[in-house]
This record gives structure tokens, sequence and C-alpha cells, in this order.
């Protein structure tokens, strides 16, 4: 289940690729947050925005397809990780952050459910997903809405003062 509606695989046949097709009953304002990924640069470890098509009753996104499930879902079921692993894991994620503040976008919901294993490789690749709640912010540019998943919720975030620091909580 994605953010607005259910998710579903398709394949671009030309390319032989697997994408992930959301059917979107309106355009709201998270709808509108989300589109900030189009404003990042291309990066290994963020799910990239591949189109956006109108049909009749609906709005469709087409994105990479992550078939390997949540990191949340990985780090329940293996019980913990190595050192090793947890370091390289934590280092993609803030990568991830890292280019995301560069440019100007804050993600305000990021975790490990955000967190998704593209495929069962031992190299294993991580994407950064679900901008819904993403905004763009300037320098020293602070903010007072209560936004993201509680379990994971900066402190900042409740006190409603809060700026970039609260991607790295």
């Amino acid at each position: 289940m994605g953010l607005w509606s259910d998710v579903h695989v398709s394949t671009v046949s030309a390319a032989d690729s697997k994408n992930t097709l959301q059917p979107l009953d309106s355009i709201d304002e998270s709808f509108t947050r989300a589109l900030s990924v189009k404003h990042l640069p291309k990066h290994l470890n963020i799910v990239s925005l591949n189109d956006t098509y109108e049909d009749d009753s609906v709005v469709h996104i087409v994105m990479k397809l992550c078939e390997e499930g949540e990191l949340v879902d990985r780090i329940v079921a293996k019980g913990h990780y190595t050192e090793r692993v947890a370091a390289a894991v934590m280092k993609t994620i803030v990568e991830v952050v890292q280019v995301c503040h560069k440019h100007g976008v804050m993600h305000r919901d990021l975790n490990p459910k955000k967190i998704l294993f593209v495929n069962k490789k031992k190299s294993f690749s991580l994407k950064a997903i679900d901008f819904g709640l993403s905004v763009f912010f300037r320098p020293r540019e602070q903010f007072n809405e209560i936004v993201g998943s509680l379990y994971y919720m900066a402190l900042e975030v409740l006190k409603r003062n809060y700026g970039p620091e609260v991607d790295v909580w």
C-alpha cells in the first residue's frame, strides 16, 4: 500500500524494466510534495520518478520497483546486522540525506519503512522512497508542522521548531 493508494507492478517491454504504478484519485499537497524527488539529481539510493500521466479518472505515477521490501522488515527478520553491514546501511542513508539537503529538500519522514531493498544481491542496493511529506527549505529556515511517523519522529518536530536536522534523527 502506498501513501495514497494501492501500488501495482508494471513492466516496460522495450527496456524490460519493472516499475511501480501508483494510481491517485486526486492531486493533493502530499502528491505535489512527492514530486520534489524530481528536483533531486539522479542518485543510486533515491527512488526515481520515471513518469506521471493522467487518464479519465486518475493520475498515475511510475517509479522504479524495489522488489525486496522495507529495511525494517529485514531488520526484524535478521534480528541484527553485523557492525560492517550496519555501517554500510547507515552510510547509504546519510548520503541520501546529504544529497536531499544539498538540493534544499527535507524528507521529514525518513525511517526504516521508507528505505527499500532493490534486489536480493549480496551487495544490496537501498532506495529512499515516499517524499510525500517532504518540503523545500532554505538555510536556517524553521518549520512547525507536525508530520511524519510518530514512532520515528524527532522531538524537535513535536516541539514545532525544526529544520533539516530532523532527517538524521
